[in-house]
């Protein structure tokens, strides 16, 4: 039985590989390996008023395993797994560490910059009774951001940056963790290449002639918790109905553009009333949305910007933000984590899968 549902798996997947050879042609195997070792000094930075008694002096250590593809003469892009360590500065926040994906690019001259997201675990979340202070996480669980710029020289880098922790509203309350930073870092390059033949699921720069459209409609959810007073979860849900212009390399890039259906139902809940009675359409939104993904081997970096084209009433701004993670299972399929914010402030963690047409 096990062999016949993996060879099932093996002819089908053959097939997704064949059905659109614009989207599996080898790339050159000429990645090198460097980790980057990274000493942080910044501050837990109060963002809000009633956030004053989280200020600290924080303290953080990290390390980055990156896979940099050398380009003669040219920038170089890379992609990279991230590990921090970080002391929060007061005993309300405690310690947080995270895990997760980078992706960046270092110039000819040097300029290092890059987007980093994941999962981070904070050692001491909200709670009414033991732990009233921290108002900025309700979970131990979240979601961890980086964003950063600084030089790379060839041992010795510099770098200043944000760390974030939050859960987009998985637990409330999330008003969010924001790490500035300024850190020196140690490079260890290691002089062998990865031992696997990559594949991108772009064409290459020499077969740049080959572009297509391509239709990748996908379907998100993700929970959500609004009140403390209330721990029902609430369920929303996206589809997105995406094409995209497939081009070439990691420089070059590639455009989509949209509508995207979203089911919120928070537009129905009622403090200290729960859910109220409402059809459908009360909780829908309907947007247009226009994209960016960057893409290395398997893994893309997305950006969306959208504008509501439809909405139960004005509670939230016209224009929202998503960024996020693709993973490629295939050439024509797959994974994908996105946070959905509303003018910077989170709305929801989606999850979901989508297959290209």
């Amino acid at each position: 039985m096990k062999r016949a549902v993996f060879a099932w798996a093996f002819l089908l997947s053959s097939l997704a590989v064949q059905a659109n050879p614009i989207l599996s042609l080898p790339i050159p195997n000429n990645n090198r390996v460097q980790w980057l070792l990274q000493g942080h000094r910044g501050a837990l930075m109060p963002h809000r008023p009633d956030m004053e008694q989280l200020l600290g002096r924080v303290w953080t250590l990290s390390a980055e395993r990156r896979v940099l593809y050398r380009q003669p003469l040219r920038a170089t892009p890379y992609r990279g797994l991230l590990f921090n360590a970080s002391h929060l500065g007061n005993s309300a926040t405690g310690l947080a560490v995270g895990a997760g994906f980078s992706m960046g690019q270092v110039g000819v001259h040097g300029l290092d910059y890059s987007f980093a997201a994941g999962v981070g675990y904070v050692s001491k979340p909200f709670d009414a009774v033991t732990n009233p202070l921290n108002n900025a996480i309700g979970s131990h669980f979240n979601g961890m951001m980086r964003l950063q710029l600084g030089y790379s020289g060839k041992q010795i880098s510099a770098h200043i940056g944000m760390l974030h922790f939050s859960n987009a509203y998985w637990r409330s309350p999330n008003l969010g963790i924001n790490l500035p930073y300024v850190s020196v870092a140690r490079g260890l390059g290691v002089s062998v290449y990865e031992g696997r033949h990559s594949y991108a699921y772009y064409p290459t720069r020499q077969n740049a002639s080959f572009q297509s459209w391509v239709f990748w409609p996908s379907f998100r959810v993700g929970k959500v918790e609004y009140d403390l007073d209330d721990r029902s979860p609430l369920i929303k849900s996206c589809l997105d109905l995406r094409v995209q212009h497939t081009r070439g390399d990691w420089r070059q890039r590639s455009p989509s553009f949209g509508l995207q259906l979203f089911h919120d139902p928070l537009y129905a809940y009622e403090k200290f009333q729960g859910m109220q009675s409402t059809g459908f359409r009360s909780q829908a939104e309907l947007a247009a949305f226009a994209g960016m993904e960057w893409t290395m081997d398997r893994w893309g970096f997305q950006v969306d910007l959208g504008w509501y084209l439809a909405r139960p009433d004005r509670r939230k701004y016209p224009f929202y933000e998503g960024v996020g993670f693709n993973y490629y299972l295939n050439p024509r399929s797959r994974i994908m984590v996105r946070l959905k914010a509303n003018q910077f402030s989170a709305d929801v963690m989606e999850w979901g899968w989508a297959f290209a047409f």
